[in-house]
């Protein structure tokens, strides 16, 4: 339910009075979560008394929330501001951790930015989130400039993206000269289309061009490996077409990413990569070494209606060191189960074992303690996959909605077979419960991870509260 405010101001500017007026609106959410998590380690604990992979599984519970309020203050001439603030967002660890350790300071501006329209033309400007696809890259906040131009059928977006701005090299803190400007800028272009018969097509592309003088791999990657060393320039992107065959709804959506870019996150400005994640990570190889290749990620979905029943089939694979964004995919594989299906509940899984689809097994297995055995960039680094997934729904009652998920996944070092659900309850107008839960198999590759591995299986359960308005 939006409140509206009319806000005026009267502005003294050199000696005339301006009177400024505007509609304001404020929305926003909020969830209160309570989860439960076992075996997400596969049963792997580090031992290294031994140096050895002990069978034992980790368990845990948390609790964790946040509260989102939206504002949006508009003028009579179609300008406007529109910012984001969060409250109280994250685990709760007793008052002192929910308080900022007590400073009373658990609030922050996630995104703040405004619009001038001129003509057919949009500027905005400032701290803006970026949502080119759930696939690709999603919910990510850039310091950017960009322009829109837009008719009924057609969008083009010309955007510039401060990634890092930097000009201090050294440990005097002075600017070198021969360094000049060492920023992180990324150049983009969007394009959205519609077509006849409900068909639309996205396409986004960026350049990062990486001035830093560093190259990716300068501290990123293991010494003797063949991944390192790329220059943290190149292009990106992703193009998606959704539209209707008959009865049927459907997605594509085929992404690339430069080995330029390819990367473990952390260090030399890397982290800040498309919003503090990367699109990919160097490829793990047969041999156990790890390399910076071209990156490819695909994916088609097909949706079907019966009644009160929906049914979506889910195909996609990775390749190259390409890793889906944290919000696609299941509740156990992948972040977030609206990425598969957006019709069904928006639900940012807080059960994910596997938190992007296209990683490794390493990083799960690597959780508890450090395979002394394997370099970290080999922990940490992307494996082709190919997964297929079904999900349906059932509307139980207007107000009560199940849902089905198994999903299977095979990758270069591990293979993965979820099966999980949830029921969400429409409480009130704007309330919501979800109650969830799900079951992860793998079987971890022993050529790659050595004998001694274990794949047990891991067990995620849930419940949300939650509003909008």
């Amino acid at each position: 339910m939006k409140k509206i405010i009319a806000a005026s101001a009267a502005l003294l500017l050199v000696g005339s009075a301006v009177v400024a007026s505007a509609e304001v609106t404020f929305t926003g959410d909020a969830r209160e979560r309570f989860i439960m998590q076992e075996g997400y380690n596969f049963g792997n604990y580090y031992n290294a008394t031994n140096d050895t992979l002990t069978n034992r599984k980790k368990t845990t519970d948390k609790d964790n929330g946040r509260v989102r309020v939206v504002i949006n203050a508009t003028t009579k001439g179609g300008a406007y501001a529109n910012m984001r603030l969060r409250f109280a967002d994250g685990t709760y660890g007793g008052t002192d951790a929910t308080m900022a350790a007590g400073a009373k300071t658990n609030y922050y501006t996630d995104w703040a930015y405004i619009g001038i329209p001129i003509g057919p033309v949009t500027i905005n400007a400032g701290l803006m989130p970026d949502v080119a696809s759930l696939w690709f890259r999603y919910d990510k906040r850039f310091d950017r400039l960009a322009a829109t131009w837009a008719n009924k059928t057609t969008s083009v977006t010309a955007q510039f993206d401060k990634v890092q701005e930097t000009s201090l090299v050294g440990a005097t803190g002075f600017n070198d000269p021969t360094f000049g400007d060492m920023d992180i800028n990324q150049w983009g272009l969007v394009l959205k289309q519609k077509f006849v018969q409900d068909w639309n097509m996205v396409a986004y592309g960026v350049y990062q061009d990486n001035q830093t003088g560093y190259k990716w791999g300068d501290s990123l990657h293991a010494a003797g490996t063949s991944a390192g060393n790329v220059s943290g320039s190149g292009l990106a992107g992703t193009i998606q077409g959704t539209g209707s065959a008959g009865p049927v709804k459907m997605l594509v959506e085929l992404s690339y990413v430069n080995k330029n870019l390819m990367g473990v996150s952390g260090g030399n400005g890397n982290d800040v990569y498309f919003g503090k994640q990367t699109l990919g990570d160097d490829v793990l190889q047969k041999d156990g070494s790890v390399k910076a290749e071209n990156g490819y990620g695909g994916i088609v979905h097909a949706k079907m209606n019966f009644g009160p029943a929906d049914g979506t089939l889910i195909m996609g694979f990775t390749k190259g060191g390409y890793e889906a964004d944290f919000n696609y995919g299941f509740l156990m594989m992948g972040g977030a189960m609206a990425g598969a299906n957006p019709d069904l509940p928006v639900v940012g899984s807080p059960i994910s074992v596997i938190s992007r689809i296209g990683q490794s097994g390493g990083r799960t297995i690597a959780t508890t303690g450090t395979l002394s055995s394997k370099t970290s960039a080999a922990i940490n680094s992307a494996s082709d996959t190919f997964f297929v997934g079904g999900i349906g729904d059932y509307q139980v009652a207007k107000n009560i909605k199940l849902v089905g998920i198994m999903a299977y996944a095979d990758a270069s070092d591990y293979s993965a077979l979820e099966v999980s659900g949830l029921v969400n309850f429409q409480v009130t107008d704007g309330a919501y419960i979800d109650v969830g839960g799900g079951m992860l198999a793998p079987s971890i590759s022993k050529s790659y991870w050595g004998t001694g591995v274990y794949s047990n299986t891991a067990y995620g359960v849930f419940t949300e509260l939650g509003i909008k308005f």
